[in-house]
């Protein structure tokens, strides 16, 4: 698919100006000024993320109420259940919790549903087995905010409830005790897009501060919040949540965490998908650590992931890493088998000028939905939903692209859903098959009404133009410290025009990677194209490249490599 090329025009003195007062590279100023660092303060902030520049938990609303509960459960000694989602934000906040509660030496109880007979959030069977437990206090942890009805049914059954989520909120709240949510429009919590973990770390700040003024740690050790870090680095990162203010500190703070390997269980997983053991960063979790987590719940039974999470002992997490990596190679099996039948239900795509693709079969399965949606929406940059047909009713996962707002979608359509919940590039839903064609529909007049023509064309946003006597070492070293990348924090792009291509060709299973030796003036530079081999023989002598550049280690050998991002040929 061909690509629109956006690059971002700042005026010179103002680069200068910040390149000279952070001491950096004109080129990474100039990126800092596209994310709106536009100061020497934010600067240093951006690049030197530190947990004294959180915002204050008081500005969390409910945490006060929510602390004040659990302080009471606490001193009657009342069970305490943690609700969490069974995806690996949610698995990494029902960890978190269970890990401070062991901290104070009062073990607590959790409940992860599962996600093919149960579904997403509560349920009042998995509230009749809570209240067998004997539970007083119930604490949700990335789900809730949409479950009035169930919360009630919890509020019914002689339990208080506690909300803690992050997603989009519905018309009516549910009625639990509090709901810590930074989305609710009298939050004035300043930053909106925590992740679920992120909302149970502040909601655990705030009942460790309402302890200490109770007094409660005079005969017992209080926790040190920061051993958790690793654990809300790993949530928020694998819940594609954007990294900047508070997002980027905790996951900046909560990398070094997990890099010193203390938690047995995120070390275990680490050697079982070969991610470095010294220097993990954000797209190894993204890419190696959370597809393993996340494929007990799409293939299997969730909880084991809280086990391996909160154990002491290597031993046991590396047997449930092993049963992770088995389960995450099942799930790749059949996300690939789904896809090749979803490919082939849109085979005359090219001729549908439809700006919405949704998808329905009776033989999917549930835990690939959401996944194969995202992979069909990268391929032909159209918001995609994936429903699978049982009894009646279809329920899947749907993802979006930049350009669309596929919460706001949904809500337009929501007298056609049965159900629906999420954010605004990832949600799921329910729809009545009869229903299906004009949910179908609807969705796509609105996407008609929201989306232009050119929104359907994937757009590579340039950060730079240089010349490739520019790109050195110590460039790729400045970059990085931009770091962790996400869509709102890409990882920058730079290009270069006019490079003669002093060799090409394709590598890799049927030559899906494209290489280039290309030279601008007395620079020659080798480049890799990721599943770019499809553009070789459309190039020419002559090309122009967008890139990010890496130091890339070869046999022991370190030398600059470029990233290709799109190739095409020059002019």
């Amino acid at each position: 698919m061909k690509k629109r090329w956006n690059t971002v025009e700042l005026r010179n003195d103002r680069v200068l100006t910040l390149a000279g007062e952070l001491n950096l590279n004109p080129i990474s100023a100039g990126i800092l000024l596209s994310r709106g660092i536009h100061d020497v303060a934010a600067g240093q902030k951006f690049l030197n993320p530190e947990l004294r520049d959180l915002n204050d938990y008081t500005l969390l609303k409910d945490a006060d109420l929510a602390a004040d509960r659990l302080a009471t459960a606490l001193a009657k000694g009342e069970k305490i259940t943690i609700y969490g989602d069974y995806d690996v934000d949610g698995l990494s906040s029902t960890a978190l919790m269970v890990s401070f509660f062991n901290e104070l030496n009062y073990p607590v109880d959790y409940y992860i549903p599962h996600r093919i007979t149960e579904g997403y959030a509560l349920n009042r069977p998995a509230i009749d087995t809570i209240k067998g437990w004997g539970t007083k206090l119930l604490v949700t942890v990335d789900c809730g905010v949409s479950n009035k009805d169930e919360i009630d049914y919890a509020t019914s059954c002689g339990m208080d409830v506690i909300v803690t989520d992050h997603h989009t909120l519905p018309p009516e709240l549910p009625k639990a005790v509090a709901v810590l949510n930074p989305k609710r429009s009298d939050c004035p919590f300043p930053f909106k897009d925590l992740a679920g973990v992120g909302v149970a770390l502040f909601l655990v700040i705030a009942l460790r501060a309402r302890l200490r003024e109770d007094g409660y740690f005079k005969h017992i050790k209080e926790p040190n919040l920061k051993k958790f870090l690793d654990l809300v680095a790993l949530g928020t990162v694998a819940d594609i949540t954007p990294l900047v203010e508070d997002n980027r500190i905790l996951v900046s703070c909560g990398l070094p965490v997990l890099n010193a390997n203390g938690r047995p269980g995120l070390a275990a997983l680490r050697d079982i998908s070969g991610a470095n053991r010294t220097d993990l960063s954000a797209k190894d979790i993204s890419f190696k650590l959370a597809p393993r987590i996340n494929a007990l719940g799409r293939m299997d039974d969730p909880r084991p992931a809280i086990a391996l999470l909160t154990t002491g002992n290597y031993d046991q997490a590396l047997e449930i890493a092993k049963l992770m990596d088995q389960k995450n190679l099942e799930r790749q099996k059949v996300e690939d088998q789904t896809m090749t039948q979803a490919l082939a239900m849109l085979s005359d795509l090219e001729a549908n000028d439809d700006r919405t693709l949704v998808l329905c079969s009776e033989g999917w399965h549930k835990g690939v939905a959401g996944i194969v949606a995202a992979r069909i929406a990268a391929r032909f940059f159209k918001p995609t939903i994936m429903l699978i047909q049982e009894n009646g009713l279809a329920k899947g996962s749907g993802r979006s692209i930049p350009t669309f707002n596929l919460m706001e979608g949904l809500q337009s359509c929501e007298e056609l859903l049965e159900a629906y919940g999420g954010h605004k590039f990832a949600a799921g839903m329910s729809v009545a098959v009869k229903n299906l064609p004009a949910f179908k529909q609807a969705f796509e007049q609105v996407a008609r009404e929201r989306l232009r023509a050119e929104d359907l064309i994937p757009v590579v946003n340039v950060d730079a133009v240089v010349e490739l006597a520019q790109v050195t070492d110590q460039l790729v070293w400045e970059l990085e410290k931009l770091e962790p990348f996400d869509p709102a924090n890409p990882e920058p792009v730079l290009a270069s025009f006019k490079c003669e291509v002093m060799d090409k060709f394709c590598v890799g299973p049927s030559g899906k990677h494209l290489r280039l030796v290309l030279r601008q003036g007395n620079v020659l530079v080798d480049s890799v194209g990721f599943g770019l081999g499809g553009l070789l023989s459309s190039l020419g002598p002559r090309v122009d490249v967008a890139y990010t550049p890496e130091i890339n280690i070869w046999q022991g050998q370190a030398g600059l490599r470029l990233r290709l991002k799109d190739v095409r040929s020059a002019g």
